[in-house]
C-alpha cells in the first residue's frame, strides 16, 4: 500500500473506508515476503488512523454485489469492494485492479496511477 495514500488520509484530505477484504489484501504481500513490520504498520493504521472507517458486510451489499457481479462480468470480492463503497457517501473507489476501471457507478482510481507528490484531488 501507498504510504502517501495513508497520508493524504491522516492529514484528512480524504476520508477512506475499509472492508474486511480491504484488510485481508493489504497483509498479503508483506507477511509473503515476511515483513511483519510493515504488516503491523497496516494493521494499525487500518485500526487507529483518523478518517478511516471499517464497513462490515450485511445482505444488502451482497445483494449489489451480486448485481455488479453480474453485470460486469468480474469476480464477487472485487464486487462487494464496489458494492461496500457504493453504500457509503464515497466519491471514488482507488484500486490495484485495472478491470475495476469498467464500473461505471463511481470514479475508480488506480493506486499505480496516483502521484506521490502532490495531493490527490477532485475525487
Amino acid at each position: 500500500m501507498n504510504n502517501y495514500l495513508f497520508d493524504q488520509i491522516k492529514d484528512g484530505v480524504f476520508s477512506a473506508i475499509v472492508t474486511p477484504i480491504t484488510a485481508a489484501e493489504v497483509l498479503v504481500k508483506p507477511l509473503k515476503k515476511g515483513q511483519m513490520s510493515t504488516a503491523d504498520k497496516y494493521r494499525n493504521a487500518i485500526r487507529n488512523m483518523p478518517n478511516i472507517s471499517n464497513i462490515k458486510f450485511d445482505v444488502e451489499i451482497g445483494f449489489m454485489a451480486g448485481s455488479l457481479s453480474a453485470k460486469y462480468g468480474l469476480p464477487l470480492p472485487d464486487m462487494l469492494q464496489v458494492a461496500a463503497a457504493l453504500s457509503q457517501p464515497a466519491n471514488a473507489i482507488i484500486t490495484n485492479d485495472r478491470d475495476i476501471q469498467r464500473v461505471q457507478e463511481t470514479n475508480v482510481f488506480l493506486l499505480s496511477d496516483l502521484a506521490t507528490s502532490s495531493p490527490i484531488v477532485n475525487i
